[in-house]
């Protein structure tokens, strides 16, 4: 802001210095974490959403040729050159001219509710999902790279900050120093011996010899 004053032409009041001023308003990235992540985000998008818009010309201009053949003789006001069927198709998008351009297409034959199902199909489900799926990974990029940067390094490159990767295995610890501690008690419980009832004796045990006990004579 400071170095437009310099620039000949943005003295004074002029729209283009109004313009600059509204650049104030980035600042305001730099204090918000959840802005900051989202524009991150944005960045990161942009080879995926760059590879995303080759695809979609590719099928509008395959379907923009589909209808200039079909259609252009009989409604030229719509699929009249191949930019107007392009201009067409894309207000498609929203779905809001669908039920007219197949009333006026099975009007010319019933295979072209085909085209019409066919372009919903690939354009307005699977390509605006593709678009979703590539901003929405981003997004997870972001807030994973702003984890590590805030909490710590990553030196295992797992996209999990080291001090979160310590805190996980000391809960592994202590939880499988918990089930040695368990298995060691139901190991003493079993080992210990039975208790032996009074007046019953203790099973014998197969080749070892109890001593007699003299009997009471009536002397005694």
């Amino acid at each position: 802001m400071i170095a437009a004053v310099f620039i000949p032409g943005l003295h004074g009041d002029t729209a283009a210095l109004r313009v600059i001023r509204l650049a104030r308003v980035v600042r305001l990235v730099r204090f918000s974490p959840g802005l900051r992540t989202i524009v991150a985000a944005l960045l990161r998008s942009l080879p995926g959403v760059g590879g995303f818009l080759a695809l979609a010309l590719v099928t509008f201009y395959v379907y923009g040729m589909t209808g200039w053949l079909i259609f252009s003789e009989a409604y030229p006001e719509q699929y009249g050159t191949i930019g107007r069927a392009v201009i067409t198709l894309f207000v498609l998008l929203s779905l809001e001219t669908l039920p007219d351009l197949i009333e006026q297409g099975l009007e010319l034959s019933p295979w072209t509710l085909v085209y019409y199902v066919s372009y919903v199909l690939i354009t307005v489900n699977l390509l605006l999902n593709i678009l979703i799926a590539v901003i929405v990974n981003s997004m997870e990029e972001a807030r994973r790279l702003e984890m590590t940067e805030s909490l710590g390094t990553d030196e295992d490159q797992d996209g999990v900050p080291d001090d979160i990767d310590r805190i996980l295995i000391t809960q592994r610890l202590d939880d499988l120093r918990t089930m040695i501690t368990e298995l060691e008690r139901d190991l003493r419980i079993d080992r210990r011996p039975s208790p032996v009832s009074p007046g019953r004796r203790p099973p014998s045990i197969p080749g070892q010899h109890r001593p007699e006990h003299p009997t009471a004579g009536p002397d005694s």
